[in-house]
């Protein structure tokens, strides 16, 4: 089952994670529920193989072929997905029904992965937010992302932000995080190990935090 396709509140999905558990990982819909520990708010992960299933680790230049589904003792999750020796133009992107997400707080999207020591020819993407079906995309709602600029984390993997925004009540609205390479790096690629996209609260100071969703 996939229960990210579950049109629960902010509430409901907090029902559903036993008082005894800090996250709880649905591994068949490759996505996982926690709360925030310093204000107790939602916060859910993506795993890569989910996005892969579902194409969103591809854009319509790549070729599945360039994932290579894996198993990794450091992830959540059963499997992760592994760029390996591509040079087409590659698409990471993940969607989230914002009433899923806590009211009146300010969210950021994370890519949670890691390099390997080999990695090839990874240097930046563009990442860019939109919001039900609306292009909002615009020179303020679109960053660059640098691979090697990520921050570690204490499970072991790394991020970097895609994007930040601020849920007022969320309801009857997408988000839709995307991050894409720039269409000028042709050089073979390789060592971009995925284990999935978090959302989760934020400071709000990111350059998304203006985005208001109502």
């Amino acid at each position: 089952m996939d229960y990210s396709d579950l049109i629960l509140s902010h509430d409901e999905w907090k029902a559903m994670l036993p008082p005894d558990k800090h996250e709880i990982v649905w591994r068949s819909a490759s996505m996982g529920l926690f709360l925030d520990e310093s204000t107790g708010k939602n916060c859910f992960i993506f795993g890569a193989m989910k996005l892969l299933l579902s194409h969103k680790l591809l854009s319509s230049e790549d070729s599945i072929h360039h994932w290579e589904r894996k198993a990794h003792a450091k992830s959540r999750f059963s499997e992760v997905a592994e760029l390996v020796d591509s040079s087409s133009r590659f698409t990471i992107q993940a969607r989230i029904h914002a009433e899923m997400l806590s009211p009146e707080t300010s969210y950021a999207a994370y890519l949670v992965f890691e390099l390997t020591e080999n990695y090839k020819n990874l240097g930046f993407a563009i990442s860019t937010v939109r919001f039900s079906g609306q292009d909002l995309i615009s020179e303020q709602q679109t960053r660059m992302v640098h691979f090697q600029s990520s921050n570690s984390r204490g499970d072991g993997w790394t991020e970097v932000e895609m994007g930040s925004f601020y849920v007022h009540n969320g309801r009857n609205t997408e988000i839709e995080v995307t991050l894409v390479e720039p269409s000028g790096n042709m050089n073979m690629r390789s060592g971009l190990i995925v284990e999935g996209v978090e959302f989760r609260p934020s400071s709000g100071g990111g350059i998304f935090s203006k985005v208001r969703i109502s």
